[in-house]
């Protein structure tokens, strides 16, 4: 009963938050390291010294083959995933069809409004789990944890920005809803909040 209507209980599906919902995930989603790496084989010619990019000469008139690192490579977090490669032209001819077949197999599709291919190269962001990365081509004195990295070149990590938005205006919400409350009914109004 929700407010004196009755609604009829899915009889599918895993209750949001669960604990079985991520396991189930990431069961489902074994394998798909393996498809994305095989699904450039063919195309790049891939060996484990990287691609294969040729024959040349080296500087003593030498025949020398030439390799090139693939970069490819996969980070997953229960359904989220990210795929990272050389170029764009490899991602959209071979990974994205073949991360399309897999999930398509098992019954599961690519999210329209989340699935992007974009270049870090050129400064674009990625959000992912709540972090933004960006790459930067010179560090300055704003990111001060990467200390280490000023004034070069590098990938700086921040809380996403609309994320972080979200969970100031609820703290502010129980501040406005809860003048009348003692401090300790306050604090435990936002502790949760402030753990996550």
């Amino acid at each position: 009963m929700d407010q004196g209507t009755f609604v009829e209980a899915k009889t599918g599906g895993t209750p949001q938050g669960g604990i079985i919902s991520p396991t189930l995930a990431n069961l489902t989603l074994n394998g798909l390291e393996r498809a994305v790496e095989d699904s450039i084989k063919g195309k790049y010619h891939l060996k484990q010294r990287g691609i294969y990019i040729g024959e040349r000469n080296n500087s003593k008139g030498n025949m020398q083959y030439s390799y090139l690192s693939s970069n490819l490579s996969i980070t997953r977090f229960v359904d989220d995933f990210i795929i990272f490669a050389r170029s764009k032209r490899m991602l959209v001819e071979c990974v994205k069809p073949a991360v399309e077949a897999f999930l398509n197999e098992r019954g599961l599709s690519l999210s329209t409004q989340k699935t992007k291919i974009i270049s870090i190269e050129k400064g674009e962001k990625l959000n992912f789990l709540g972090y933004t990365f960006q790459y930067f081509g010179k560090l300055s004195y704003k990111y001060k944890l990467f200390h280490d990295r000023q004034e070069l070149d590098g990938i700086a990590c921040y809380p996403q920005k609309a994320k972080y938005e979200s969970i100031v205006n609820r703290i502010k919400s129980v501040f406005d809803e809860s003048k009348n409350l003692s401090a300790y009914t306050i604090i435990a109004k936002l502790n949760p909040m402030i753990r996550g």
